[in-house]
């Protein structure tokens, strides 16, 4: 069971849910495009040992879009920051899925919160030297296109949709997803506008975070043997340049952390090691 609550931190209101009230915090940053219902089904398995804690990215989901009406990652990073260090705590971790993976990555880079460990979970790295090449510098200009799209919900939930169905058919891995846990994973996703979901996706194009050397926080790699070739590829790199741990999950895909929280669970829970 989840508990959704919200924090005005700097004027700005931000949404989030909890599961569990165990003694030890774990922050948990959502991937694209989801809300902190990615989480629903993980946060089952861990409330008994932790209190896992999970935002929306503002114009997300139950967080207002900021006032400067910005919805890039770049603005998404000090909301995030300031979400983390107001409660103070002395000791946390923090997991990163996807998107997520970014944005920590990037508060790691520039030294603006100190969690103890970190997970890393399908998510990508060096984002410059992928978008060099023709397939992901074609994505963007049709990500960029896309900005023509009608915002209304039923065409954002189809996009949303479409999202996580068509990578899992491609890659051959695809499992039948309960309707209603699917609908109620993207049921405040699809409030938020299109521009909102698109825009953020589109700056990651300008991060240059670059395989960074975090072995002060022990991060825990893990990803898919279905997953995103890109995401495959910047795992093992990012793993293997400083011996970091890593993990594939086989017969799976990029979502298995939302649909197939099993593993994910006791690897988490191994490597936190409470």
């Amino acid at each position: 069971m989840n508990t959704r609550k919200s924090i005005i931190l700097n004027n700005q209101k931000i949404f989030y849910r909890t599961w569990g009230t165990g003694s030890y915090p774990l922050f948990a940053l959502p991937g694209w495009p989801a809300s902190s219902l990615c989480f629903s089904l993980i946060g089952k398995y861990l409330q008994n040992e932790f209190t896992l804690i999970a935002l929306d990215y503002p114009g997300w989901a139950g967080t207002p879009t900021l006032k400067s009406g910005k919805t890039d990652i770049q603005s998404v990073i000090p909301i995030v920051q300031n979400f983390i260090t107001s409660f103070n705590f002395r000791k946390y971790s923090v997991l990163g899925y996807s998107f997520g993976g970014l944005v920590l990555q990037t508060l790691l880079k520039t030294k603006q919160i100190k969690p103890e460990k970190i997970i890393l979970t399908s998510t990508f790295h060096d984002i410059q030297y992928h978008i060099k090449k023709p397939f992901y510098r074609n994505f963007f200009k049709i990500i960029n296109k896309t900005d023509q799209i009608s915002g209304n919900s039923n065409t954002l939930k189809k996009m949303i949709f479409s999202y996580f169905k068509s990578i899992d058919v491609k890659i051959g891995y695809y499992r039948s997803v309960n309707p209603k846990e699917f609908l109620t994973i993207i049921k405040e996703t699809e409030k938020a506008s299109t521009r909102n979901i698109l825009e953020s996706l589109k700056s990651i194009a300008e991060l240059d975070i670059g395989l960074l050397d975090l072995r002060e926080y022990d991060p825990l790699v893990i990803y898919a043997d279905g997953d995103l070739p890109l995401v495959i590829e910047d795992s093992r790199k990012f793993a293997n340049a400083n011996n970091f741990k890593q993990v594939i999950i086989s017969k799976s895909s990029h979502s298995h952390i939302l649909f197939q929280p099993e593993e994910n669970f006791k690897l988490i829970v191994k490597h936190l090691a409470l």
